[in-house]
């Protein structure tokens, strides 16, 4: 069960990646070319909210199933330990977050220019800082 969940975990970023940076770029053509925010970019913007909640739960399953953090003390200590136990987990939560409110302000927007650059500027802080604690060593390995 564990290895399936890591594995999800693990495959996820190569679907929600380029889905977050086409919806960037949908939002960006969106707002600069005064189009309705409706149809593609909606189900873009959504998209990528359903695939990233989905890889905070697998996210959040493997963390809390894993031994190795139970001890945060000694993980503190030693910088990957602290990646994963600490900062990992935290920044992207965030990152989630701010998508989650940008899609939502979004959605509630009167104005569509408005909400292409909620979604843009938004979703964009929210893949700046998942990318940056992507423990690429891993991934890319």
């Amino acid at each position: 069960m564990l290895t399936g969940i890591k594995h999800l975990h693990s495959f996820l970023p190569y679907i929600l990646l380029p889905v977050l940076f086409v919806t960037l770029v949908v939002a960006l053509a969106g707002f600069s070319g005064k189009k309705p925010y409706k149809g593609f970019i909606k189900v873009l913007a959504l998209m990528s909210l359903i695939q990233s909640h989905i890889m905070l739960v697998a996210g959040l399953a493997l963390y809390i199933a894993q031994e190795r953090y139970k001890n945060i003390g000694e993980s503190m200590k030693i910088a990957e330990a602290r990646l994963f136990a600490v900062e990992h987990i935290s920044v992207m939560i965030l990152g989630i977050a701010l998508i989650t409110i940008g899609y939502s302000k979004a959605k509630r927007s009167e104005n569509a220019a408005q909400a292409h650059k909620l979604v843009f500027w938004f979703y964009a802080a929210g893949l700046i800082l998942i990318l940056s604690r992507i423990p690429w060593a891993q991934w890319l390995a």
